[in-house]
């Protein structure tokens, strides 16, 4: 069997990969995630992408602090033209991507000083049952920023290159299509995929310990075709057998050397993860696999990450829905898509 490095990648949205942190009590039971907080979910386009408000701060800077970070974060000014854009982005998602979360989403809300570019979080009643969910976005990280340009930033995070000698190159748009729009309509889908996974039974919840996941043999079988429980270090992992283990991050964390970059990208042609983004951890596994799957598939938008070294291509690699190695999430993804 070929052995495989685990990039044990860390990401605000969810802190489920590593053991949960012991008094996260005051976070889970914030205001802002009881259904009773909010009002009637409104589909309505000058009510569904709005400011912040003081709530929703003390909430995602409480969130923060419990994964280790002091950066504070603000709402975005009413005025930023980043509210029409982020509309006009949602208005261009497939029909029925948003109808899988008609009624029950509760909005998009513009910060700046977030860990990562996007967010996302159910909210639940008094018996703790889901009953909508929410996305936060980081305008500072989006702004003046193509399509192509920005899935190119994103791609170059996890790795440190300080002899610049690695470019990233992303195409998720043809030229006449390659804006901010188009940037945004991606981590929306990325973002509406983790709430529309919610009570789905694809993954666990990101609330819930691993240990939970590791006694259930028959449920989440979207994760179950790439993930475990490492009983022993209390959090997830791949499934199957690995080199070396490193702590990296794309917003935060350690950096991997950039001499590791072929070796990454070699590995991963044989591994069943349709983007790199997705080997974080069970819920961006679902979550950019469905993203990546509604922007090929369905969107019919092209998908390619090259990279190169002094000027030199030394990889390049395009969608793997049409490969052996992704056809059984493609296949749960058809199944899902196609029933609704």
């Amino acid at each position: 069997m070929m052995k495989f490095i685990l990039f044990t990648i860390c990401f605000l949205h969810t802190y489920s990969l590593l053991a949960i942190p012991k008094k996260p009590i005051k976070v889970f039971s914030h205001p802002i995630r009881q259904i009773r907080f909010w009002d009637l979910p409104s589909q309505q386009s000058d009510q569904l992408v709005r400011p912040a408000g003081t709530a929703m701060i003390e909430y995602l800077n409480s969130y923060s602090r419990l994964n280790g970070h002091t950066d504070k974060i603000k709402s975005i000014p009413i005025s930023s033209p980043g509210y029409k854009l982020v509309l006009k982005a949602f208005e261009q998602i497939p029909t029925k991507v948003k109808d899988l979360v008609r009624g029950k989403f509760l909005g998009i809300f513009l910060v700046k000083g977030l860990q990562t570019t996007g967010f996302a979080e159910y909210v639940q009643n008094a018996r703790g049952r889901p009953m909508g969910g929410f996305i936060v976005l980081d305008w500072s990280k989006i702004v003046g920023k193509s399509a192509n340009d920005f899935a190119s930033w994103k791609e170059s995070l996890p790795f440190e290159d300080t002899l610049g000698e690695y470019r990233f190159k992303v195409k998720l748009e043809k030229d006449q299509d390659n804006n901010t729009t188009s940037a945004i309509r991606y981590i929306l889908i990325h973002e509406l995929g983790h709430l529309i996974s919610v009570g789905r039974g694809f993954h666990p919840s990101w609330w819930s310990h691993p240990k939970y996941f590791t006694n259930s043999t028959t449920s989440f079988p979207f994760t179950r075709l790439s993930w475990t429980t490492n009983v022993e270090k209390d959090r997830y992992q791949l499934k199957d057998e690995f080199q070396k283990e490193a702590n990296v991050g794309f917003y935060r964390g350690k950096k991997l050397s950039a001499k590791l970059i072929e070796v990454v990208y070699k590995s991963m042609k044989v591994t069943p993860f349709p983007t790199l983004y997705s080997m974080q951890n069970p819920f961006e596994d679902w979550a950019d696999a469905f993203a990546n799957y509604v922007h090929t598939q369905i969107l019919k938008r092209p998908f390619r990450v090259e990279i190169f070294k002094k000027g030199k291509l030394i990889h390049s690699a395009s969608q793997c829905w049409n490969e052996t190695r992704c056809f059984p999430k493609k296949k749960m993804l058809d199944r899902f898509l196609k029933t609704i």
